[in-house]
Order: C-alpha cells, then sequence, then structure tokens
C-alpha cells in the first residue's frame, strides 16, 4: 500500500523513480491520502495497480508526474509507448475517484462575455475551483432545436 502523504525528496528535490514493474499475482494500492509520485514508467505486468475502488473511491490528490525525455523505445512493451501506465494482458488497472453528477448539461440561458454566472438545466455536485468547459452545440442544434 503506498502510504498517505507520499512524498520522497532527496535533498529538496522529488526522488525520481525509473520504474514500477507489478508483476502477476502482485498488487499496488494506494491510500486514500495525499501522494505525489515522481517516476518514468509504471508497468503493469499481470499485476493490479489499484488507485480507489467502485466501493472505497478516492477524495484525495493524487499525482503522479512522468518524467523522462522522448524516445521511440517502447519500454512498456510493444506499441505501449515509453512513458506512462502500460497495462499488459492479465494486467488491471482501476482508478476510481469522487464521482461528480453530471459531467455535463446544456445552458439554461445564453453566456456572453465578461459574465461571472452561468446557468444550466440540471443540479450537479461540482466543486469552487474545478474548471468548466463550454463547448458549443450548434451543429447539433440545427438538427434538433434545442
Amino acid at each position: 500500500c503506498i502510504p498517505g502523504n507520499y512524498n520522497p525528496e532527496l535533498g529538496g528535490a522529488p526522488v525520481i523513480y525509473n520504474k514500477w514493474l507489478i508483476p502477476a499475482g502482485s498488487e499496488v494500492i494506494f491510500a486514500d491520502a495525499k501522494i505525489n509520485l515522481h517516476i518514468n514508467h509504471i508497468e503493469v505486468a499481470g499485476g493490479k495497480l489499484r488507485i480507489g475502488s467502485e466501493t472505497c473511491r478516492l477524495y484525495s490528490s493524487v499525482t503522479i508526474t512522468f518524467h523522462g525525455g522522448y524516445s521511440t523505445v517502447d519500454n512498456l512493451g510493444p506499441g505501449l509507448g515509453s512513458k506512462g501506465i502500460g497495462v499488459h494482458s492479465g494486467g488491471e488497472l482501476q482508478v476510481h475517484g469522487k464521482q461528480f453528477h453530471y459531467t455535463w448539461t446544456r445552458l439554461a440561458a445564453p453566456v456572453y462575455a465578461g459574465q461571472d454566472r452561468v446557468y444550466v438545466q440540471d443540479t450537479f455536485n461540482w466543486q469552487v475551483g474545478q474548471q468548466v468547459v463550454i463547448a458549443t452545440s450548434i451543429y447539433q442544434d440545427q438538427w434538433w432545436p434545442q
């Protein structure tokens, strides 16, 4: 289990791991606490990487920063690239954080430049500070006016 407040440093700089290999029969489970991991890549080779679960969601901040330069070598396995989380056949990756409802909705009124409020059609549990993206739906509305 990766413990809470996991932020290994050496001389004030973060410790950068080269690789985590999670073989078959192994599990890495992140605790529900602030975790800051610096790594080149994570390879789930038949094992399990769990960052929360459906019945035990994470509410804390987990940050995984991938390091290393550009490479054409598939360090994670054929076709999986050289940086990131690679999951091989038989491996399992689960990531379950706080569940937000709704993840999208329609505007209830037009929004104009400079406005500090947006009105939407549905109720939701979004939090102050979360990013909201407003995209046009004109293409769909041309066919099915809303």
